[in-house]
This record gives structure tokens, C-alpha cells and sequence, in this order.
């Protein structure tokens, strides 16, 4: 089996994943939703940029997630259930039976695919939303998803993240 094709496969089941746990969720919002959570990027384009990006530091409080940077912070709220995954995650724990965050960590490792970076940004409703950007040989890919599910990865590979720098202009409160 090529590389390709094992990168085809490696992406289905992402998006099976992501599916399962967020299809109904984009159907009940504004989320421009084009049919898959693949997007495409101009080839003018570089998807690492992080021009109007600026790097964060992620902590959990309860279910918010918070994104900070220089003194200033945005908190996003989360399910219980995404809540309770990422603090498995953060505190490297494992459960009987592995978490579907664990699923997608085993196959990110499994297929040689090597995250690059988070991007996350707010939408005009005010739901925050974010790419995943990943690497498999020569192939850039950018998935559309929840900031959790990106961050779950991201935590698990020590893979940087970036949030848009006007959030923290319009909705970041000062914090030191």
C-alpha cells in the first residue's frame, strides 16, 4: 500500500472520528460547513504562517478552556466530556479503554503523520473553532475542528499552538 493511500485512509478515519463527535454539533450553528472537514489552501498560501497568529499557553479551569498571551486571556467552554478528556490527556492518563483522543494519538503515530501546528480562531458567532495542520511525507493537510480536539493532539506531541491575536484585542480580559 502507498503512502498516499495509507494517507487517504489515516484521514477518513480521522474524520470519522471528528464526525462522531462534532456532526451534530456544526449542524446546530452558523459553521460554514462545505461537505468535509479537509479545507484546501490557496497554494499562494502557506498554512504554517502564523501572521496574525501569536502563540499560546492552554490551561483548563473546570470546563473553560483559556488561551493566553502576553497578560492577557480568552477563555472557550467546553463539554464535560471534552473536559474530562483533555485532563486525562494533560496528566498523561489512560483509561481500561482507550478515549477517542487516544484513538487519533495512536493514529497520528501509527501512519507517521507528524502534526505541525493548531490554529485556532473565532468565528462571527463567537464559537471558536481551529486547524489542525499535519504532515505526512510531502503532503500538508489542514483539518477543520473543535480547539479540543486539536489541542488533545497537540498536548500529545508537544505540538505549538497559536490563537488569532485580534481574540485577544476584542475578547481577551487582562489578567496580570
Amino acid at each position: 500500500m502507498n503512502h498516499e493511500k495509507v494517507l487517504d485512509i489515516v484521514v477518513v478515519l480521522l474524520l470519522i472520528a471528528v464526525i462522531v463527535g462534532v456532526g451534530g454539533y456544526l449542524f446546530k450553528t452558523k459553521a460554514d460547513f462545505t461537505g468535509s472537514f479537509l479545507r484546501t489552501f490557496n497554494l499562494a498560501e502557506d498554512p504554517l504562517s502564523t501572521e496574525g497568529f501569536v502563540p499560546v499557553t492552554v490551561k483548563m479551569v473546570g470546563d473553560d478552556l483559556s488561551f493566553i498571551h502576553n497578560c492577557r486571556e480568552v477563555s472557550a467552554a467546553i463539554t464535560a466530556e471534552r473536559a474530562y478528556g483533555l485532563h486525562l490527556v494533560v496528566q498523561k492518563r489512560t483509561l481500561v479503554r482507550p478515549t477517542t483522543y487516544d484513538l487519533l494519538y495512536d493514529l497520528v503515530e501509527g501512519f507517521g503523520i507528524k502534526p505541525r501546528m493548531v490554529k485556532i480562531y473565532r468565528l462571527e458567532s463567537g464559537i471558536y473553532a481551529a486547524d489542525l495542520i499535519i504532515e505526512q511525507g510531502n503532503k500538508l493537510l489542514k483539518i477543520d475542528t473543535r480547539p479540543s480536539d486539536a489541542l488533545a493532539i497537540a498536548f500529545k506531541t508537544n505540538t505549538e499552538a497559536y490563537a488569532e491575536e485580534k481574540a485577544f484585542e476584542e475578547d481577551g480580559k487582562k489578567i496580570c
